[in-house]
């Protein structure tokens, strides 16, 4: 799957995509994906020059199987050219590790305006939630609620996923 075929492990969030990277994948339709120097799958971001809009989510703001022209940020973009639009989603993510991510590049990146897209079904988003293993084998962060209500994160460093050595890129080195 695409997490295997252009991400990486990440220690602090499960997975993410290789910087730099591109590819073509086949799900429903063959896409073409490039990842920027910061492993986003957008053009590189640069020095900030105008207000930003940041969209964080998963497979639905990375673009799964659509090309990059086609993605909603995209048409956002070409609607209001006085913005910079940020694509900061991750395919396969659930909020916590968006919430993480977030953190990781908030101060990097100063979105003026920050949307989390996500989908309240039990299967998805909610269920990315529920655990620290996803998708057949993927380890990732989550949080526990501490007494008092405040959120800690557990579960990092993240391991490896057995995946990864079985069907990685570097599973034959």
């Amino acid at each position: 799957d695409e997490r295997n075929l252009c991400y990486r492990h990440d220690a602090d969030l499960g997975w993410f995509p290789i910087e730099n990277s591109e590819l073509e994948f086949t799900a429903s339709r063959t896409f073409h994906i490039r990842h920027n120097s910061l492993g986003f799958r957008d053009e590189e971001f640069g020095p900030k020059e105008r207000p930003r809009i940041a969209f964080i989510g998963d497979s639905f703001v990375w673009g799964f199987d659509v090309n990059e022209e086609e993605r909603f940020t995209e048409l956002i973009q070409k609607q209001i050219s006085d913005w910079q639009i940020l694509n900061l989603g991750v395919s396969g993510y659930g909020t916590d590790q968006e919430l993480l991510l977030l953190t990781e590049y908030y101060d990097q990146l100063k979105p003026d305006i920050v949307f989390l897209l996500f989908d309240l079904s039990l299967d998805n988003d909610t269920g990315d939630n529920r655990t620290n293993l996803r998708y057949g084998g993927y380890y990732k962060p989550y949080f526990l609620e501490k007494e008092g209500g405040s959120l800690q994160v557990k579960g990092v460093p993240v391991p490896d996923s057995p995946n990864f050595y079985v069907l990685g890129p570097d599973s034959l080195e």
